[in-house]
């Protein structure tokens, strides 16, 4: 299983920002770099509840908030791995992680949204997450 890191707020965000924008490329090829670095930078701007880094060089990161109004829920803003990276367990270490913070830290739920048709939904319903809306 890989290892696990708390990131450093500020340090590591751009690394992380660079692991986002590759995953998306990925995904979608082409994309706007500086209006996704600025939505993700925004993300460090409020409450977080876990940063969590793995691999060395940086294979991926995960970022958890707690849910706006709701004690009981924390959300899984980000987690992404880069595609040179994939399949390597990083991203199962980094979900585990999160489900694990966000249950010691008293979170009786842990959300997340997904696009339909991404890989990663295996991943999420493998770790027990199960779908509460349409896919978008």
């Amino acid at each position: 299983m890989a290892d696990i890191v708390a990131g450093d707020i500020p340090e590591d965000i751009e690394r992380c920002v660079d692991v986002w924008i590759h995953a998306l490329r990925h995904r979608d090829g082409d994309v706007d770099s500086r209006s996704i670095a600025d939505r993700m930078r925004k993300l460090f701007d409020g409450h977080v509840l876990r940063f969590a880094l793995t691999g060395e060089p940086l294979a991926g990161f995960a970022l958890t908030t707690p849910k706006t109004h709701d004690e009981t829920t924390a959300v899984l803003e980000r987690i992404a791995v880069m595609p040179s990276s994939a399949g390597q367990g990083h991203g199962r270490a980094l979900l585990r992680d999160a489900i694990q913070y966000s249950t010691g830290a008293g979170f009786f739920s842990l959300e997340l949204a997904v696009r339909g048709g991404n890989a990663a939904i295996q991943l999420y319903e493998s770790e027990g997450f199960a779908a509460v809306s349409e896919p978008v």
